[in-house]
């Protein structure tokens, strides 16, 4: 049976969601009808172990005498109740957005007294606001035009004056988030070897009809940063993220954040910073500020590709601090796991290679990607020990082969193919130390380690 999408949707779900969405399906089930007991077994077995959810085990245990066609209706109609309470749980968890919506649906009932009390509270709050947030030009626009077009009287006693302010918050609004708008498409086409010239000079001749706001010169200093490597414009917004100018868990936060930590990755490699600790910084900032995490976790993922990056400018000792100050913070049950493997990167890219088979060994790995991961790790460690017996090495290489293409549809065709054509390559690494052999990289698309391959080329 094909993943339903209420299992997907489950899957995502925290505890403390959880726990919410029963209290919802309590309100709209007696407990034992069959939509309430399938929310139940679902929820037993993602608070349980999520891994091993298997819906077809449910329906033959608990739904014996449904047919598969009930079946799927009864999750598709539970799925329409769960994504029903998943929009109306966001809503509530934003204060601004359900304030907005309250001012508008004062206006709809005709709670017009209402409806400006608290319209003229949270503009207030949004006017006067000294941390520089993207939202808050987007939430006065939204503010004004609830009121403006309403049957509300405060825009005959407001005069001119509340049109004048939609439209001014609405430019500035567009001014400031098509700043980094623009400053997306050049980052991204960057990466992607994209062309959004055309977008980009539209956005730039539009720009100097629209009104300058603080935040609006913030984006075009990180545009400068970017575009021209302006080291002096880059330092200001640094300098501005560091002071802590941006309202923290805010979208703008997290873009400086990410923008900053990239801008100051390129200008070490080109050679304009000389120094990693700001690099560093910037790391702990976005760390300790929540822009790298999710629901206040690290993605495991996210978490081995800092390790590999930070490890290239700073030491090993360093690298052994800092893996040991966050490990804790990582999105997994299986910390053991995720600590081998960073470590085995530290060691992997501080060339530390006689130490990475007791991290990788002996070890419960959370899935097929973290175990291939450790593979790698393992021969990589094999190959660059002289004393290895070559034919343990070749024996290892075939067997993680097969297990590789027994689990290929576990892992995305990147992981799958780069893991398997670094196995491939290894090979013709080994042998290549008695014979004369041509190993032509571009012939792969996707292959890990390239770069510590092309250094034994």
């Amino acid at each position: 049976m094909k993943q339903p999408k209420l299992v997907q949707i489950f899957k995502k779900f925290s505890k403390a969601e959880l726990t919410a969405l029963e209290k919802h399906m309590n309100s709209l089930h007696q407990a034992g009808s069959d939509d309430y007991r399938i929310f139940k077994a679902l929820q037993k077995q993602i608070l349980k172990a999520p891994q091993k959810l298997d819906v077809e085990n449910i329906k033959k245990k608990q739904f014996p005498q449904m047919t598969d066609k009930g079946f799927s209706n009864m999750l598709s109609r539970v799925g329409i109740q769960v994504e029903d309470w998943l929009v109306s749980y966001d809503i509530s968890q934003s204060k601004c957005e359900r304030e907005l919506q309250l001012v508008r649906s004062y206006n709809q009932r005709g709670l017009y007294q209402l409806a400006t009390k608290l319209y003229r509270k949270l503009e207030k709050r949004w006017t006067e606001d000294t941390k520089l947030d993207l939202n808050d030009q987007k939430y006065l626009a939204q503010l004004y035009h609830h009121q403006y077009y309403s049957d509300n009287p405060i825009k005959y006693e407001e005069g001119t004056q509340l049109l004048e302010k939609l439209v001014r918050s609405s430019f500035t609004h567009f001014a400031e988030q098509g700043q980094f708008y623009q400053n997306e498409m050049f980052s991204w086409g960057r990466i992607r070897s994209y062309d959004y010239s055309e977008l980009l000079s539209d956005y730039d001749a539009i720009r100097n009809t629209l009104p300058v706001s603080t935040i609006s010169k913030v984006g075009n200093s990180l545009y400068e940063a970017l575009k021209n490597d302006q080291l002096s414009e880059f330092e200001s917004v640094v300098g501005r993220l560091l002071n802590g100018d941006f309202k923290s868990d805010t979208e703008l936060h997290s873009l400086i954040g990410l923008y900053s930590i990239s801008c100051a990755l390129r200008f070490w490699r080109i050679g304009i910073l000389k120094e990693p600790d700001l690099i560093s910084e910037l790391y702990n900032h976005c760390l300790t500020a929540g822009v790298l995490l999710q629901n206040g976790k690290i993605p495991r993922i996210r978490f081995l590709n800092i390790v590999g990056t930070l490890g290239t400018i700073r030491s090993y000792d360093y690298m052994c601090d800092f893996i040991n100050e966050w490990i804790a913070y990582i999105e997994t049950n299986h910390v053991d796991s995720v600590y081998a493997l960073a470590m085995a990167e530290n060691c992997f890219v501080h060339q530390e290679y006689d130490k990475i088979l007791p991290y990788v060994r002996d070890v419960t790995y959370e899935d097929i990607d973290s175990r291939t991961r450790a593979m790698c790790y393992s021969c990589v460690a094999m190959f660059e020990d002289e004393t290895c017996d070559e034919e343990v090495l070749y024996t290892q290489i075939h067997n993680h082969r097969r297990f590789f293409r027994r689990h290929s549809h576990e892992l995305s065709v990147a992981a799958y193919e780069g893991r398997s054509n670094f196995l491939t390559v290894l090979i013709l690494l080994t042998k290549r130390r008695y014979k004369s052999i041509d190993i032509d990289l571009s012939v792969y698309k996707h292959l890990h380690y390239r770069t510590w391959i092309s250094s034994h080329l």
